[in-house]
């Protein structure tokens, strides 16, 4: 019985084709436009200047939006060739490794945005917000006034425990002994 339960659900899994990649037929005028990336680096000096340069499949107009904040126009007139050169050195990052989009408008008025690419800063961002010193300290702190948790299994009864080390006096000695202050132990 078994072996016929097995055997019908082999059946019926191996019944239906399986393909490792699904193939979508696309129509060629439902792509959209090709970009071909050519250059884009910042130079290594201040002022730091973000230099790109691409190639479309089609003549178009050309946006880039950098780290998805910032916008600069590539083209202002119908073109293939596409170069800017953007200075970036007052602009915030938060990443050594900053994504861009370029955007491109083709005659007819279609827009279509092209994969995401990458440039790497030749700095290391600063970054001037964030937490406070005082966030920093309370996060610490709470290793110290948080109590260990544990549980004790004693002649089949289940003891809840919670232990807190308070290290205030600390005495050593070539025996390594350790004084400590201790809280009682609290069951429940």
């Amino acid at each position: 019985m078994k072996k016929l339960f097995l055997l019908s659900i082999l059946s019926l899994v191996f019944s239906q084709p399986i393909f490792t990649q699904d193939e979508f037929e696309t129509d060629v005028d439902s792509i959209g436009m090709e970009v071909f990336l050519i250059d884009a680096y910042v130079k290594q000096e201040p002022p730091y200047i973000f230099i790109l340069s691409f190639y479309t499949s089609e003549v178009c107009l050309s946006n880039v939006i950098i780290d998805n904040k910032y916008e600069y126009v590539v083209s202002n007139g119908i073109s293939e060739a596409h170069s800017a050169k953007i200075d970036i050195t007052a602009l915030k990052f938060l990443d050594k490794n900053v994504s861009f989009i370029i955007e491109t408008i083709d005659s007819s008025g279609k827009k279509s945005k092209s994969e995401s690419f990458e440039f790497d800063l030749p700095y290391e961002p600063m970054i001037s917000e964030g937490s406070s010193i005082w966030t920093l300290c309370l996060f610490a702190g709470s290793v110290f006034v948080l109590p260990m948790p544990g549980l004790m299994d004693y002649s089949s009864i289940g003891y809840y425990t919670l232990t807190k080390e308070i290290p205030i006096i600390s005495f050593r000695s070539k025996r390594e002994l350790s004084f400590r202050i201790r809280c009682n132990r609290i069951y429940l």
